[in-house]
Formats: C-alpha cells, sequence, structure tokens
C-alpha cells in the first residue's frame, strides 16, 4: 500500500515536478486513478467509453454532442494544483475524429472569468487560456499540426509571472507561430475542480474524442523534454 510512484517512475528525471498522472491502465468501469504520490482521483461523468490504442494503451473517448462526458477531481482533492503566478506544464496524447467542429477542453482547473486555465483543442491548433471573460487571455498554435483524425502529443509550458507567454507543443515540437491575445492570468485563486475532457465549468468547450495519458508538471519543461515524451511513445500510438 505505498504512496509514491513505482521506484523506477519516481526516479525518471522527466518525471520531477509530475503532480498528476493518468495512465488510464483501468480500461474499465467508472474511477481512474492517479499515479503520482498525490493520487488524486477521478470519476468518470456522463457515458465516456474505454478505447485501446494500437499499441495497447488505454485510451478515454469523449463524445462532445453529448455535452455531458468529461472526468473530474473535485476540488477538495486537488487543492494542491493551486499554481498561481508559478511555472507549470501539461501533455496528453488526444485523437480528434475528422469533421469535428468547434473547440474541446482537453483539460483545466478555474472558473470561467479571471481565475485558472484551460487547455483546448480548436480545429486543428491548441489553445492555452488563462481566464476567460474578463480579460480573456492566452496563446495558440496557428499552425494546423494537431489535424483531426490522427494521434497527437499536445502540451504547453508555462512560464511563471503575471505576464507570461506559453508556448503550445504538438507532437514533441513548439507551434511555428503563435496567437498572443493578451498577457496571462493563470493563477487559481480559489478552489475549482479539475476536469479533463471539457473547458471549465458548465457546457462549454466540450472535448470530441480521445484522450490517453494526460500529465501535469508543476515546473516548466523544457523543448527537448517534451520531445523526449514524444519520442519515447509515439510508437504506442502509430505515429
Amino acid at each position: 500500500m505505498g504512496c509514491s510512484m513505482s521506484l523506477g517512475t519516481d526516479k525518471l528525471k522527466l518525471n520531477r515536478g509530475l503532480v498528476l498522472s493518468l495512465p488510464f491502465s483501468e480500461g474499465v468501469g467508472t474511477q481512474v486513478r492517479d499515479v503520482t504520490r498525490p493520487h488524486h482521483p477521478f470519476s468518470l461523468m456522463g457515458t465516456p467509453t474505454w478505447v485501446q490504442s494500437s499499441g495497447g494503451v488505454w485510451a478515454i473517448n469523449f463524445v462532445k454532442a453529448a455535452s455531458t462526458d468529461y472526468l473530474v477531481c473535485s476540488a477538495a482533492s486537488c487543492a494542491d494544483l493551486n499554481f498561481q503566478q508559478t511555472g507549470f506544464s501539461a501533455v496528453a496524447w488526444i485523437n480528434v475524429p475528422a469533421g469535428t467542429s468547434g473547440a474541446g477542453g482537453i483539460m483545466g482547473r478555474g472558473d470561467r472569468s479571471t481565475t485558472g486555465w484551460a487547455f483546448n483543442h480548436v480545429s486543428s491548433d491548441i489553445q492555452f487560456r488563462g481566464g476567460f471573460e474578463t480579460p480573456s487571455n492566452g496563446t495558440a498554435t496557428n499552425d494546423q499540426r494537431a489535424t483531426q483524425g490522427s494521434w497527437h502529443l499536445v502540451g504547453f509550458s508555462v512560464y511563471s509571472g503575471a505576464s507570461a507567454v506559453s508556448p503550445c507543443y504538438v507532437d514533441g515540437k513548439n507551434g511555428n507561430s503563435y496567437s498572443v491575445w493578451s498577457t496571462h492570468t493563470v493563477g487559481d485563486l480559489s478552489a475549482h475542480d479539475y476536469h479533463i475532457g471539457r473547458m471549465w465549468t458548465g457546457s462549454w468547450f466540450w472535448f470530441n474524442g480521445q484522450v490517453s495519458k494526460p500529465r501535469l508538471w508543476n515546473r516548466v519543461l523544457t523543448p527537448s523534454e517534451h520531445s523526449e515524451i514524444f519520442n519515447r511513445e509515439r510508437a504506442l500510438f502509430g505515429v
């Protein structure tokens, strides 16, 4: 009944600062467990289904039309994921079906005003948002590399500070071009749930497609680390 990751995983340099990791090894059921030391508990909401990649890795398939499919960790169980103005990073493997319209929330924590953040897939780009309505802050790629109908590793690294810009990564490489419409207000200054498969609360930005191996770090991943993750795992997704 140990409370840490396996010895080999814990010692891997790439996992330094890893505070959330969902390998989806369950492959069945409605409960998903984080394998990092905090063991954040996640519950499946709605009727998302378990699917397996060609390499045997499990993923969860969310249906946008249902507007009910998502994973949630309650605010009481993820209070440690309040980064405020410190640097942090995340990655996830996603596969968005061809013909999907609109934006889909991959993961995030906060509300629709000035607190928190969200990581989204929009058309064939990805987008980091810090705050939504007042003000609308964020960074998006403009290179159309997160194409629909294929597996992609997507991620971001947010540098600390109220005026941070977050490089966004697709398949281990940062975007060739960015749209930065404002500085970020990424501090989650109050208690919020952590969501995977939708953007913040309500029915805004539901995700359509498969998500696998979502992870979060309490530090800034370097470009070489994003590339290393992609190269280590790409064969599992037939990339």
